[in-house]
């Protein structure tokens, strides 16, 4: 799949649930995080990065050990939403812990997303790496 395609589906099925635009872009913008931390290929590396491609950074277990954490810690403090409005105040500086952890948690999300999207579209192996 392509980046695009990783943040249009996450974006569009976690506003659809949530009917947040906030936290739809966060959960986009953590879709595309298990490819980034892998790279960039050159020319030179192609083959060895497509082998160790969907490897540990397609591990699900990390992710979802972070969104259900801090999604937790996020509803014991009280109802978990953002608005717009509430996003502009956290721009100017007036943001709160609850807030922080709801971005990261959907962020998270997002690579969830991913990894169940390429699932879907070939090969996801988790955490072997090879040589």
């Amino acid at each position: 799949m392509k980046w695009v395609s990783h943040k249009v589906i996450t974006g569009s099925i976690v506003f659809a649930v949530t009917g947040s635009p906030v936290m739809s872009v966060f959960s986009a913008l953590g879709s595309v995080f298990p490819d980034a931390v892998e790279g960039f290929p050159d020319e030179a590396n192609y083959a060895r990065w497509r082998k160790n491609h969907r490897q540990l950074s397609h591990w699900f277990f990390p992710y979802l050990l972070v969104f259900c954490v801090l999604i937790s810690l996020a509803a014991f403090q009280g109802p978990v939403s953002v608005t717009t409005k509430e996003f502009v105040r956290i721009l100017q500086g007036h943001g709160d812990m609850q807030i922080f952890l709801l971005f990261v948690s959907y962020f998270s999300l997002g690579a969830l997303f991913h990894i169940a999207q390429d699932a879907i579209c070939g090969k996801v192996t988790g955490v072997t790496m090879e040589e």
